[in-house]
């Protein structure tokens, strides 16, 4: 048996003979430096100390089983890195025990660690580089937090959004004075075109600018917009302050999303946020043209004044439970808007995957305010009977959500990546699509198709923010978000477009179920080419959890 080992070739070899071993004391050999006395303090066999730390008679290790320890690479400052650990081969003429491999560092050099506690391995369920992911209380505590932030703020300004909207066309000309169809054509595409896009062109910007900051500044200066709306009068002014408003609203959504995103790191907790900000949007769009309706009969300045006061106090709200230190997560060597983020949805399949058939599911969701407002005004002159499908598409979304995210939270949980519920959305949707062909020329088939789509809404939008909130790459959270903000407004205004032109000329020339048909073969055609990829750097599971270096790397030079 070879003489026991001592310094870098124990490290090179990582194999360690206990020094207070009976086999040790047999052969005369004797421990040096910090190794007197025995295996170090993490050994469940350490020796009996007397006092003034010498070795007690009887001491050591009893078994005649030296003790294995599996060894670490050192790290270039002396100390040891978190590496996977070299799994220890059970030593020959063990007669006696089964070589247990250990857990922990072994000692390294006794100069590097005199006088201080001896570093700790990763266990074997434990991730390389992160810890583990929290459970239980914590993860509760952690979600309610998360929730607490995000849904009043959105809840606020939702209110005030769906309350102004549905009435915009009216009061631009009796309020501002815009009798121009074309002007107020243009109005309404102002504040859709600044809404889906003026976060992107500043995103540079918000990636330097807190989180607190960002909300409360944005819902304010949309609630400063609505207030001088009131008071404004003319094309030119109406214009820029629609713009403003439309601007704050989304950065303020922008800002909300990244601050979820970089808070929860799994996806189910994400899902489960994003769910509760889905049921608090569907109950603004539901109560919001109520509250306006009421409110514009008594005076339209008190509707703009109302709506004001609704985006200030999200801004409040914003400004007392958004956390101080809170910030995006910082770009890894690119700003979040450059010409490379369309390089990289064209190039990088996972990211062409995603923003496809979220573009897809937006322009089958922008069918429902364009598309079937038409085909119920085919249907029924009735105003009342034609807000009451909308009002129970809202409340359908409110009733479902729950169950629906539970569900998939428990699929979650069990590794199922969040992509294919998005594809699952798109499906739903083209089935929506197929029961408005087949029996859209009645209502109570248009009823049918509406619940229908509201379970592919319950589905579709908060995976749209969980599988981009997934993607690993060198982009930062905000350039994945911006990633997601050009596919939903590219797919919402082309959807807009065409629900309102094209299926404008198929109601007139009895087209009506060939355009629902199309959609559905739309659909179906794109959740069945982008399929769930077993690469889940797009699709992290439940549990995703940050990457090493050289992993970022290599996914990075894909």
């Amino acid at each position: 048996m070879p003489r026991r080992q001592h310094g870098r070739d124990r490290q090179r070899t990582g194999r360690e003979w206990c020094p207070g071993s009976d086999r040790d004391r047999r052969r005369g050999v004797r421990p040096r430096g910090r190794d007197r006395g025995g295996c170090d303090r993490l050994c469940a066999r350490a020796p009996r100390r007397g006092r003034g730390g010498r070795r007690r008679p009887g001491g050591g290790c009893r078994g005649p089983a030296p003790c294995v320890r599996e060894r670490l690479g050192p790290r270039d400052d002396g100390d040891y890195a978190r590496a996977r650990p070299r799994p220890a081969a059970p030593l020959p003429r063990d007669r006696h025990r089964a070589a247990r491999p250990r857990t922990h560092l072994p000692r390294p050099d006794a100069r590097a660690f005199r006088g201080r506690r001896h570093p700790r391995g990763p266990r074997a369920d434990e991730p390389l580089e992160a810890g583990p992911a929290p459970r239980g209380r914590a993860v509760s505590v952690e979600v309610w937090r998360t929730t607490a932030v995000a849904v009043p703020s959105s809840f606020l300004s939702q209110l005030g959004f769906y309350a102004v909207l549905p009435l915009l066309p009216a009061l631009l000309p009796d309020v501002w004075g815009v009798r121009s169809p074309w002007v107020v054509g243009t109005a309404l595409l102002v504040l859709s075109v600044s809404m889906r896009g003026s976060s992107i062109l500043i995103s540079n910007l918000l990636q330097r600018v807190p989180s607190r900051l960002a909300v409360a500044g944005s819902l304010g200066a949309a609630s400063a917009a609505f207030l001088v709306l009131s008071a404004a009068r003319g094309p030119a002014p109406v214009l820029l302050l629609l713009a403003i408003a439309g601007a704050g609203i989304s950065v303020s959504a922008l800002s909300l999303r990244v601050l979820v995103t970089d808070s929860l790191a799994r996806a189910d907790l994400r899902s489960t946020v994003f769910a509760a900000v889905q049921v608090a949007a569907n109950v603004a769009a539901a109560a919001g043209p109520l509250v306006g309706a009421y409110l514009v009969d008594l005076s339209p300045r008190l509707l703009l004044g109302s709506v004001a006061a609704s985006f200030g106090a999200a801004a409040g709200t914003a400004l007392v439970l958004v956390p101080a230190d809170a910030a995006p997560s910082p770009a890894a060597g690119r700003p979040p808007f450059t010409t490379r983020l369309f390089v990289d949805i064209v190039r990088v399949p996972r990211l062409r995957s995603a923003a496809v058939t979220a573009a897809v599911g937006c322009f089958l969701y922008a069918q429902l305010f364009s598309a079937v407002v038409l085909q119920l005004t085919s249907l029924t002159d009735s105003g009342p009977l034609r807000s009451t499908v909308f009002v129970a598409n809202a409340v359908l979304v409110i009733v479902l959500q729950v169950p629906v995210t539970r569900a998939i939270n428990r699929r979650l949980r069990r590794s199922t990546p969040p992509f294919a519920f998005l594809r699952g959305g798109v499906m739903v949707f083209a089935l929506s699509a197929l029961v408005l062909a087949a029996a859209g020329g009645s209502l109570s088939g248009v009823l049918i198709g509406v619940a229908v789509f509201s379970v592919a809404e319950t589905l579709f939008t908060p995976m749209l923010n969980t599988v981009f909130a997934d993607i690993r790459g060198e982009g930062s959270t905000l350039e994945m978000f911006n990633a997601r903000q050009l596919a939903s407004a590219v797919g919402e205004s082309s959807g807009a477009f065409v629900g309102g032109s094209v299926f404008a000329l198929a109601l007139a020339h009895d087209a009506g179920p060939a355009y629902w048909v199309a959609l559905a073969l739309l659909g179906s055609i794109v959740a069945a080419a982008f399929r769930v990829r077993p690469d889940r750097t797009l699709t992290g599971g439940a549990r995703s959890q940050p990457r090493a270096p050289h992993q970022e790397k290599e996914s990075a030079g894909e």
